[in-house]
This record gives structure tokens, sequence and C-alpha cells, in this order.
């Protein structure tokens, strides 16, 4: 697989889901865990 057939799959991969994957950015930077407890973000990241 050449970089740009690779680079065209991920675009695939990422577009259709692209509103989902800011709104858990923005969902984590709102609301920030620290000291390495990340418990609600490992959940958030986890949602199919």
């Amino acid at each position: 697989m050449t970089k740009a057939e690779l680079k065209a799959r991920l675009y695939e991969a990422i577009d259709p889901r692209a509103d989902d994957i800011i709104a858990i950015g923005e969902r984590i930077r709102r609301q920030p865990e620290l000291g390495f407890k990340e418990v609600k973000t490992s959940r958030l990241a986890r949602r199919p």
C-alpha cells in the first residue's frame, strides 16, 4: 500500500465520524481530568 492509498483509507474512516471526533475532543477540553486519572476520558475513547 502506498502512502497515498493509506492516506485515502484514513480519510474514508475519519470523515464520516468527524463530528463525533470533534465533539469528544471538545468534551474532554471542557472537562479535563488531571493526575493521570482519566476515567471519563477513557470511557469516551472506547465508545463505538
